[in-house]
């Protein structure tokens, strides 16, 4: 490892020590009956739980009918024994899983015979007492299984009842198979319900984006974490949003033994194997360094424990070769002669092509202007003269990134504090293919969590957790972009003259508030939660909205001047100036459940629960200022009514809070045998998926709110070809004038083109039953055999 990395881990340990004692919450449990060698049951006996890598040691007391119950675990192996008058203490190992409450039946002998029972780690046995359709990914199989861009969440597709590719980028911007993605796409889908309706957590903090459904915020890197729970079927109620797919992850803690590891993987074209699809000159260039350690271990034994990682990527990156068609030098050259004061003469000249292979000529005057070639209709061009080239573009850019992670864990006798905190920066570079236009954009994630567990008494405790994540990507913000000059298209696929999308910045805040308190009593684990998450889309995108784009119908208009429409500014509608186009978007949600684990035989468990959503009612900031919604009118049909619909402001997105948001489910598991060898296992459960504040763009620029108009030539207020003054917003471009303040009855216009979006006000969330049901059941050998049947039924759908 070079020095380098060694100062980030060591730093960020001192950052996380000098943090303080701040709070995870986990969600796993271990239930189950405390019997006798005959299959008795044993009441009023003590039995401990001990973790096998941090020796904390947790108590309960058996029932009348000699079960227990254990809540508030992190997943890991445990130690499990009991102390009974008249018997041995006969102690067994188990493991908790991710979102798991495991049963395991503990038999005692009578005290003089002497026994012992354990229960290995790796040992594949049936749960009896989950009702969910899940695959468990632990750290063995993420270090062993071939992952692409040493992304776990590749992994979800390959789980029980999933279909979809898994993590394969590109689904959203900066998005790549990697760890570094601000807002990373997976497909997986479940109960026949699409990606959108997937839910991430991160130690029970919920890093999926406010903004695109079913899309996680933040990939930790695979060594920093212990496993991953893929949640097909669910019927728990502590999680509401999550109707397709919801993945658990669970970060690694330190235990009382220092660990560390390091890994080095390389990449690039040579070490690929062809196929019979490669061409004969073999890939193109690309190339990858990643570099990743941890360490983790005591700060007290049994007490107090730190876990850090590091990967640093070191990336180039084949975008493999681009076809464009090109403006050809001939045509440079006849433009300078014929139009050289022109603006557009002007833009090819000073920002020429760069790093382009001609390949041979696209088109002639003759193939472009047909028989007007020649005349002062086409500019006298000759006939014969090449206007465009076919031409390869092999853009190879670089992709670097760096991720690292704290935890810190402190046990006392009856509290647990718990701090965790990931730090992603990704740099990615845009090669342009025009010299003056290189951009390096910039996205980063900073995500931390505080937890804190009480246990007032063996059958009562309380998590109280806090999480917020910032996600913030860049473009055009490298300096030195020629922003005075306008964004150029031209028609039929000619390659016009454009900048990175910017200078802007994008910030998404999420804010989580999560308590929960479990009560055990009898045969029922009883659950009662609440949350309040909070966030917003902050886009500050004045520069883009102040560059305005210019299309064109061929190169020779493009020389020409003359553009066959403008648009891409906002404007004011009451002052008929251009304005600023950043904005703000906020949201607040609440939530609260109640679930009941019932033990209600020793070959029963029931999972009942009720959860209520309250997913809020979008709105702007003071400074983005009243938006408009459309308002359809009277009418005998949709027709009608959209060609009568008006434009009015609004305050909110909705007509009020989508607050009537209940789901009742109800989760069963049976094992007939009660010897763990079969279970059958099923439910059905209502979801609601609530509606991102990403939906609230739709109503964005409607009147009286900013407007973005397309001036078209011909039109009374046509489009002005100019260059800007200077290279920061808002550019010093000259605008077309629009009339101020003109709306005619129906919230439109007057004069201008100006589209309109609207969305719903009395809408309502999606509504989706989910229902299963299957059997399992284990064979010799360690094997397993199981079948499950998984439906779902949506109505309202979006």
């Amino acid at each position: 490892m070079q020095r380098w990395h060694i100062k980030i881990v060591t730093s960020v340990l001192l950052v996380g020590l000098l943090a303080g004692p701040v709070f995870g919450q986990f969600t796993s449990g271990l239930q189950g009956s405390l019997e006798d060698a005959s299959g008795g049951s044993i009441p009023n006996a003590i039995v401990k739980l001990r973790s096998v890598s941090t020796g904390v040691v947790v108590e309960a007391k058996t029932d009348d009918s000699g079960g227990y119950h254990f809540r508030s675990l992190a997943p890991g192996r445990y130690e499990l024994s009991a102390d009974a008058p008249g018997f041995q203490s006969t102690p067994a190992t188990v493991t908790v899983y991710t979102e798991q409450v495991a049963t395991f039946n503990l038999r005692l002998n009578v005290a003089g015979v002497s026994s012992q029972v354990s229960v290995s780690a790796e040992t594949d046995t049936i749960d009896t007492g989950d009702s969910r359709l899940e695959s468990t990914v632990r750290t063995q199989q993420l270090q062993d299984l071939p992952i692409e861009g040493r992304n776990f969440l590749g992994l979800v597709a390959v789980a029980p009842g999933i279909t979809g590719h898994g993590a394969v980028g590109n689904g959203a911007p900066g998005d790549a198979p990697d760890n570094f993605s601000t807002e990373k796409t997976v497909d997986a889908s479940g109960n026949g319900r699409n990606y959108s309706g997937n839910q991430f957590t991160v130690d029970g903090l919920n890093i999926t984006s406010n903004i695109l459904l079913g899309t996680a915020n933040l990939t930790p890197n695979p060594d920093s974490i212990q496993e991953m729970a893929v949640q097909t079927n669910t019927f728990s109620v502590e999680n509401g949003r999550g109707s397709s797919v919801q993945i658990a992850i669970t970060t690694k803690s330190g235990s009382n033994q220092y660990h560390g590891t390091g890994s080095y993987f390389f990449t690039d074209q040579h070490l690929w194997a062809r196929t019979e699809f490669t061409p004969t000159t073999g890939y193109e260039p690309f190339k990858k360094n990643d570099l990743a350690g941890t360490f983790g271990g005591p700060i007290i034994k049994n007490h107090t424990f730190f876990f850090a990682s590091v990967e640093d990527l070191r990336a180039q990156v084949s975008q493999a070769t681009q076809v464009h068609v090109v403006e050809s030098p001939e045509f440079v050259a006849f433009a300078k002669q014929a139009y050289p004061n022109s603006i557009g003469t002007k833009l090819l000249t000073q920002y020429p092509l760069f790093s382009v292979v001609t390949t041979g000529v696209n088109q002639t005057a003759q193939q472009a202007f047909g028989s007007a070639c020649g005349t002062p209709s086409a500019g006298n061009i000759p006939c014969d003269l090449p206007v465009s080239d076919n031409a390869r573009f092999k853009p190879s850019p670089f992709r670097n990134a760096l991720q690292y992670n704290f935890r810190v864990d402190q046990s006392f006798s009856k509290d647990r504090l718990y701090f965790s905190m990931y730090r992603t920066n990704l740099d990615t570079e845009n090669i342009a293919i025009r010299q003056g236009f290189h951009d390096v954009g910039n996205n980063n994630t900073k995500a931390y969590q505080a937890a804190y567990t009480h246990i007032f008494n063996p059958n009562l405790l309380n998590d109280f957790s806090y999480g917020q994540i910032r996600v913030q990507g860049s473009s055009g913000e490298s300096g030195g972009i020629p922003f005075h000059v306008p964004d150029i298209g031209i028609d039929g696929g000619q390659e016009g003259i454009n900048g990175p999308w910017g200078p802007a910045t994008f910030i998404q805040n999420n804010y989580n508030w999560r308590d929960v308190v479990t009560l055990l009593k009898g045969k029922h684990s009883l659950k009662f939660g609440y949350e309040f998450w909070k966030g917003d889309d902050d886009a500050r995108f004045a520069g883009p909205y102040y560059r305005p784009h210019f299309q064109f119908a061929t190169l020779l208009t493009l020389v020409q001047d003359q553009p066959r429409e403008e648009s891409g500014v906002n404007f004011n509608p009451l002052t008929g100036k251009p304005a600023d186009g950043a904005y703000r978007h906020l949201l607040n949600t609440n939530g609260t459940f109640v679930q009941d684990d019932w033990k209600v035989k020793p070959d029963l468990t029931l999972t009942i629960g009720i959860r209520w959503d309250d997913y809020g009612n979008p709105h702007p900031d003071e400074k983005t200022g009243a938006e408009g919604n459309v308002f359809l009118g009277t009418g005998s049909d949709l027709n009608s009514r959209v060609a009568n619909a008006v434009v009015k402001a609004v305050k909110q997105t909705y007509a009020g809070r989508l607050n009537k948001n209940f789901s009742p489910r109800l989760g069963f598991a049976y094992n007939p045998d009660r010897h763990g060898m079969t279970v059958f296992r099923g439910g059905i459960g209502l979801y609601h998926n609530w509606i991102p504040l990403g939906e609230d763009n739709r109503v964005r620029q409607n009147p009286p709110g900013l407007i973005t108009p397309t001036f078209r030539a011909g039109d009374p207020i046509p489009p002005i070809f100019a260059l800007g003054t200077t290279d920061q917003p808002p550019f010093g471009f000259t605008f077309p004038t629009i009339p101020a303040g003109q709306l005619d009855s129906r919230g439109g216009l007057v004069g201008i083109r100006a589209q309109a979006n609207g969305i719903d006000p009395k809408i309502t969330p999606d509504s989706t039953y989910i229902y299963t049901a299957g059997v399992e059941r284990q064979l010799p050998f360690k094997l397993i055999v199981s079948g499950h049947y998984s439906g779902s039924y949506t109505y309202n759908g979006i």
